[in-house]
């Protein structure tokens, strides 16, 4: 809405005026969707930072064991910690679609226990959990990244508002409010002009008219 643009009529202060109170009404709910998604996003903020704690030590728990990775050729470890199906799950956070991660499946072992290193059952399990909480970590910063995304646009459409919109939408009412003022100030003037200029014509007619009759209004 440019400045320039502005019709100063009556017509266009009530569309201005109507518009501002449409904004006003709109701004509570943008400021409160603000304030969720800022909540919201500390939450995630503190979920990531937990799932990135929980897999640096499903890393360790791995490496624990790598040394002992003397494993028969036939068995593929990383094949079977690779999840065959995964179970997502959608969450509506301050009206922003969450991913949640809720289930991973796993292909079953195959290999013989009998002639299988004892330490394998271990190292798989612990490949396998690794790759959940993995998961979770990944669903976790998508969650996170979204919110991020949707605060950013909230918070750039709330300052549109308050430090944009909102003001000029003020600004215009106001020159128009001065300028219909104005008008109405010249408009009376120019009435008490031409009355005043009425007047006096009434009463050079009669001035006329008395001294036409041999009378002077001064004897």
């Amino acid at each position: 809405m440019k400045a320039d643009k502005v019709k100063l009529t009556r017509p266009e202060l009530k569309r201005q005026r109507d518009t501002l109170a449409r904004y006003e009404r709109f701004l509570p709910t943008l400021k409160l969707k603000h304030q969720l998604l800022q909540q919201s996003l500390l939450d995630a903020e503190r979920d990531l930072q937990r799932a990135n704690a929980q897999l640096a030590s499903r890393e360790d728990a791995v490496s624990a064991l790598r040394p002992l990775n003397d494993l028969p050729s036939c068995i593929d470890l990383e094949a079977l910690s690779t999840p065959v199906d995964v179970t997502m799950v959608e969450k509506n956070v301050a009206g922003v679609k969450i991913p949640l991660f809720k289930t991973a499946q796993f292909p079953t072992p195959e290999y013989s226990a009998l002639f299988t290193p004892p330490y394998v059952d271990a190292l798989l399990e612990r490949l396998t959990e690794r790759t959940k909480v993995r998961l979770q970590r990944d669903a976790e910063q998508e969650r996170w990244n979204a919110l991020r995304r949707e605060f950013a646009r909230v918070n750039q459409r709330l300052n549109l508002f308050e430090k944009v919109v909102i003001p000029k939408t003020k600004s215009a009412i106001h020159r128009i409010r001065i300028y219909l003022g104005d008008e109405q100030t010249a408009a009376v003037g120019r009435a008490k002009l031409a009355r005043t200029k009425q007047l006096k014509k009434r009463r050079a007619a009669r001035e006329r008219a008395v001294s036409f009759g041999g009378i002077s209004l001064h004897d």
